[in-house]
């Protein structure tokens, strides 16, 4: 259904909703806490990764400064359900590679 759709399109007028898209390209970053474009720290991972712990983040391709991103029309009706899917079927399964590499002795 989406294979042959345009890239996205942010509506004009913030309330007309745009055609359905294809599926984003996603391409994957490795930004250390020392990055200055790091954005774990405006994130509930930070605590874990302050912790040791290893912590990803998964995100979409945001504008911050569009209506309806933390503000007082940040509602359910903002959400994209079909890239919440794919970002979620991403990090499950990246944790459960993860999880299953045999590491080398050292």
């Amino acid at each position: 259904m989406r294979r042959h759709r345009r890239s996205g399109r942010r509506s004009k007028d913030g309330i007309t909703i745009p055609d359905i898209a294809r599926h984003p390209r996603l391409r994957g970053e490795v930004r250390l806490p020392g990055d200055m474009r790091s954005s774990l720290f405006t994130t509930d991972g930070q605590i874990f990764s302050d912790a040791g712990i290893p912590a990803l983040l998964f995100m979409e391709n945001y504008d911050i400064n569009r209506v309806g991103c933390h503000d007082t029309h940040d509602n359910r009706s903002n959400i994209d359900l079909d890239c919440g899917a794919a970002l979620a079927a991403i990090a499950i399964e990246s944790v459960a590679k993860a999880a299953t590499v045999r590491l080398r002795s050292s």
